[in-house]
């Protein structure tokens, strides 16, 4: 068996099912093994397809998620081009919505106060 896939095992499985099936009657003691796999293939197809619609679903919910972090970013750079807008770029309550005004200088972080060093704020 190369290809080790659901669909390629479920297929075995099935013909394992069905050869069973054919010969219940020179193996009548046969009827239960094959009644107990057929149960857990189809358990097995049932546990697939609701794999699949779960990874769909997620999918789909990665895609919202993502395009809700687009609308949310540019909401954001809206609202500081507002406020640049409104107060000019120099005056130091920018800082408040992590602007850096300009024409001020920027603040280093130094390793002992948490941040790393050679980052601006």
């Amino acid at each position: 068996m190369a290809n080790n896939s659901y669909a390629t095992f479920i297929a075995l499985w099935k013909m394992l099912i069905a050869a069973a099936r054919a010969h219940e009657l020179d193996l009548p003691q046969i009827a239960p093994f094959a009644a107990a796999l057929e149960e857990a293939v189809e358990d097995l197809s049932l546990a697939k397809a609701r794999q699949r619609s779960l990874q769909e679903k997620s999918l789909q919910a990665t895609r919202e998620a993502n395009d809700r972090l687009a609308c949310s970013r540019e909401m954001v750079q809206r609202l500081k081009n507002f406020v640049i807008a409104a107060w000019g770029p120099r005056d130091a309550r920018l800082a408040d919505f992590g602007i850096q005004p300009l024409g001020q200088p920027r603040v280093r972080r130094s390793v002992e106060k948490g941040g790393s060093p050679g980052l601006t704020h």
